[in-house]
């Protein structure tokens, strides 16, 4: 499992941030990488935060600690921006979705199945999606596909 999971990209990442002869990113490595590389404007106390959090039980933030912070809430792609103009109608809003979203493989011939949501939802996408068919043919594509 630990090999599908592997992502070589964050590895070098990660190693271009070690400090020479270091196993993982003490303190002064993990504020360097969050202030400069992240451009996050935090405080020293949520650094450290951050950094206790990632590291675990050790003194330092490991390659599972540095793609779990990468892959976090901990770490928006987007600043948080709770100050929105909410009074659109809801065309004019772009909502993240995803259609066929109950499909695992090919969109076409791919198995039904409830892991398509969880990956979809854990990966930040609210499902929007409306197919205006009577429930009975709901049923037989579930059933079909198993």
């Amino acid at each position: 499992m630990r090999l599908l999971k592997q992502r070589k990209e964050l590895d070098l990442i990660f190693d271009s941030l070690l400090p020479p002869d270091a196993t993982g990113l003490g303190l002064a490595a993990w504020t360097g990488f969050v202030r400069g590389t992240q451009q996050m404007a935090l405080a020293d106390d949520a650094v450290q935060r951050l950094h206790a959090k990632f590291a675990g039980d050790g003194p330092v933030v490991g390659r599972d600690g540095f793609a779990s912070f990468l892959m976090s809430s901990d770490n928006p792609a987007l600043e948080d921006d709770t100050m929105q103009d909410m009074t659109r109608p809801l065309a004019e809003y772009f909502i993240s979705s995803s259609h066929n979203t109950y499909l695992v493989g090919n969109q076409f011939r791919g198995e039904s199945t409830v892991e398509g949501y969880i990956r979809a939802l854990q990966q930040g996408c609210r499902s929007v999606e409306r197919e205006p068919q009577p429930a009975h043919c709901y049923q037989y594509f579930f059933r079909s596909n198993r």
